[in-house]
């Protein structure tokens, strides 16, 4: 692992991310990247995006954000790190940008997960905003639409309600068979 960049995290509460992002209909899988600092593996891997993802519990002690910033320096993508429970409101993202795309992508520190046009799913943190999926433009949608005024998207849209619902159930699960395993 990159040396210190991140806790061991919680296998349940990674599934339970893994589910909100394929809901969307963005593959994820698990890859390692070795850098100048050493071998790095992210939480999940978002193949199309080229992004790498970090899930940290609230209890958890924390990872040195330094490190994620250094991680995504070295290897030229983005890293956005997940805190907390898929809930509404019970989670934070944080997204560490490459300094060779600074432009690309703005700095979020407590950004939320949205709805934007044509489903696709975006970071959001008061009036800014990203895609991490490409939007689908439709011509009609586009002769509609002023070019300055873009769609605002929706963090408590249905599909993103949905989605954190459907990994919310998955995380509740795997407690519930831990406890049971317990006993």
């Amino acid at each position: 692992m990159f040396a210190g960049a991140a806790q061991p995290n919680q296998p349940s509460l990674q599934i339970s991310w893994r589910i909100f992002f394929e809901t969307f209909g963005i593959q994820t899988s698990f890859h390692d990247f070795y850098l100048p600092c050493g071998a790095y593996s992210p939480a999940l891997w978002l193949f199309n995006e080229q992004i790498a993802v970090e899930i940290e519990a609230y209890n958890c002690v924390g990872a040195k954000p330094i490190r994620y910033q250094e991680a995504a320096d070295q290897s030229a993508f983005p890293i956005i790190c997940i805190k907390g429970l898929p809930q509404v409101n019970r989670y934070s993202v944080r997204m560490f940008v490459p300094k060779q795309t600074a432009q690309r992508y703005p700095r979020f520190y407590w950004a939320k997960f949205a709805e934007g046009e044509g489903g696709k799913l975006c970071l959001v943190e008061g009036s800014k905003f990203c895609y991490l999926q490409k939007p689908v433009r439709h011509l009609e949608l586009e002769r509609e639409r002023e070019i300055d005024s873009p769609v605002q998207p929706n963090s408590e849209s249905a599909m993103v309600v949905k989605a954190l619902t459907l990994g919310n159930a998955s995380y509740l699960v795997s407690l519930q068979s831990k406890a049971i395993a317990k006993i």
